[in-house]
């Protein structure tokens, strides 16, 4: 084939493919596009698709795929026992962690080691507190007026 031939056949090939992008009306005769059933939605890559009449039951036919009702089901089905294992999962992991950190942290402050330490906590805390409340209580007075 020649030099010209060739350009003028790219040449077409690009007309034709920029009708088609720029949402030109479906060249198969009677059959309706995405596009142009549901025009304010964005397909992108679907918009081209054909629609047509499917036999019962079927859900999408491309070339030799076909995709049924049953195929769509049972990916629910699947796909909701996961969500609950993974529900189930999250819920109780956190509630067996605080169980068992609560566990731990009662055999420490059990253990005669920590028992001083414990002590000491418990009165450095109670001064931090009674302190707070004080100075709450000195400094407020002066602070609203």
């Amino acid at each position: 084939m020649s030099l010209k031939a060739n350009i003028k056949r790219s040449l077409l090939l690009l007309i034709l493919i920029a009708f088609g992008l720029s949402g030109t009306p479906s060249f198969a005769g009677g059959q309706t596009t995405l596009q142009e059933a549901y025009p304010n939605m964005g397909f992108s890559v679907l918009r081209f698709a054909k629609l047509a009449d499917l036999p019962k039951k079927t859900v999408l036919r491309a070339e030799d795929i076909v995709i049924d009702e049953s195929q769509i089901l049972r990916i629910i089905d699947v796909a909701g026992i996961t969500l609950i294992l993974l529900f189930a999962i999250g819920y109780c992991l956190p509630i067996v962690d605080a169980g068992s950190s609560a566990a731990m942290v009662k055999g420490v402050l059990e253990d005669s080691r920590w028992q001083g330490a414990t002590q000491w906590f418990r009165k450095g805390a109670g001064v931090i507190i009674i302190g707070l409340a004080a100075g709450y209580f000195i400094v407020n007075p002066f602070a609203s007026a």
